[in-house]
């Protein structure tokens, strides 16, 4: 007798009910911190995507972490991608492409009576119910990370992932580096028992006798060879070293040779502006741009009033830019043209404004600014080392842990693109995720009032 619909309905959502949160089991192994399950949590609102997608992009987990933390939630077994990018073609057409591409589904295993099936909810009876009816054996569900599925659903049946999925799946088949093999420390010196001053006339070192070519004993007293190796068991570093549109016709507005010339720090300050510091009582500043970072989730009053007041595309962008360099570290302005996305200027320590000015990234190589233009809201996470990305990462002054690129987008077209970096070790914040869409939403409306007022001239 085939089950109801609604109450298999309702067996889902008891079973998710009684369910163990992923990032709970995740915490409970020890296999990433419960600051970063909720740094995670707090930026899942806007980015989407499951908790565990969110920590594999972060790089905060290991995939194998997350695999073995679903099988335990759901109480099945774990497919890695090595056995689930090797699956026989006779069991890949145990199952239809169509249920697979609509269950997110995988076939991995064909025995006496039953196939071992991959899926992205494992615990949905709806969907074991309609697979047991289309193969007509005992369905016996597996788990993997879903990046990993949409993977293979690409590999066997032809199923088109996201740009998302695409970059993330690169960035976990990328070979690991070895583990530094770090030598222990030397012992520390005991100190309980008292070792006598050197007594008065008592013989110091001396070279080898060339004679004989032996070396005296050395004393008690004297001072041990410092350790050949630094703390952690790691040689020190050298002295000096550092860490490694198509939317809008912009025909219709200045070129990019009207762009202001780089300035000649390296550091770019902010300039002086009115805080307040007191009941009516206003005082000048020209701290560095990021020691006036607005503390709120929303750009101020007059930063908006500066978009707005801009004629054209380039008063947009440097308006733009300047507010980004009051609130984070390092920032950039992209322009969207037709063939790709090429660099306006930025700022920040260690930024090189002229070798951002030379970036060009074509649509038709795989890049972060592809994602975006594809339909996501913005991008969160660290620069995935793609070819293309080479050349923004030497301009920006190394490749960035965590970097936020927010769209700008006018009459659902992407036009250009802010970049930000947060100076502090936690990484943006949901606050800050805000201010780049409100700042991005002002630039749009300030770029389409300079596009009518273009075209009102030359009426």
């Amino acid at each position: 007798m085939a089950r109801s619909p609604v109450l298999l309905g309702a067996g889902y959502a008891i079973i998710n009910a009684f369910m163990p949160r992923l990032g709970v089991l995740l915490v409970r192994a020890g296999a990433v911190s419960e600051e970063s399950v909720h740094r995670a949590l707090a930026v899942q609102g806007f980015t989407g995507g499951r908790i565990g997608t969110l920590l594999l992009e972060k790089g905060s987990v290991s995939e194998d972490d997350v695999g073995k933390a679903l099988a335990e939630q759901h109480g099945c077994t774990y497919v890695s991608w090595s056995a689930l990018g090797a699956v026989p073609a006779p069991v890949i057409a145990a199952l239809p492409a169509k249920f697979a591409i609509r269950h997110s589904a995988v076939p991995v295993e064909i025995g006496e009576g039953f196939v071992r099936v991959v899926l992205r909810d494992p615990s949905n009876l709806r969907i074991l119910d309609e697979l047991f009816f289309v193969t007509g054996k005992k369905i016996l569900p597996a788990v993997a990370p879903e990046v990993r599925i949409y993977q293979a659903l690409e590999k066997w049946y032809g199923e088109r992932r996201t740009p998302r999925f695409a970059i993330l799946a690169e960035k976990l088949s990328r070979p690991v580096a070895p583990a530094v093999v770090r030598k222990p420390l030397p012992p520390p010196p005991d100190f309980s028992t008292p070792v006598p001053p050197p007594m008065p006339g008592a013989p110091l070192p001396v070279a080898p006798s060339r004679e004989t070519g032996e070396t005296p004993p050395t004393p008690a007293w004297a001072a041990p060879d410092l350790p050949p190796v630094g703390w952690g068991g790691l040689p020190p570093p050298p002295v000096g070293t550092e860490e490694h549109l198509e939317s809008i016709p912009w025909e219709e507005m200045p070129g990019a040779d009207s762009r202001p010339a780089p300035a000649p720090s390296p550091v770019p300050r902010a300039p002086a502006v009115r805080v307040a510091a007191g009941p009516g009582e206003w005082r000048r500043t020209g701290a560095p741009a990021r020691d006036a970072a607005p503390a709120s989730g929303m750009p101020s009053a007059a930063e908006f009033a500066e978009m707005l007041a801009a004629r054209d595309r380039d008063g947009v962008f440097d308006a733009s830019l300047r507010a980004l360099r009051r609130r984070f570290a390092r920032s950039a302005v992209f322009v969207g043209r037709s063939d790709g996305v090429v660099g306006w200027s930025g700022a920040g320590e260690r930024v090189d404004i002229r070798a951002l000015r030379d970036v060009h990234v074509p649509w038709t190589e795989p890049s972060v600014f592809l994602n975006l233009r594809t339909g996501q809201a913005f991008y969160l996470g660290a620069l995935p080392p793609l070819p293309r990305h080479e050349a923004l990462a030497a301009a920006l002054g190394g490749w960035p842990s965590e970097c936020v690129v927010q769209p700008i987008r006018i009459r659902e077209k992407t036009v250009a693109f802010l970049y930000a970096e947060c100076a502090g070790a936690q990484g943006a914040s949901p606050a800050d995720l805000t201010y780049l869409r409100e700042l991005a939403g002002a630039a749009a409306a300030a770029l389409a009032a300079s596009i009518r007022l273009k075209k009102q001239k030359v009426i």
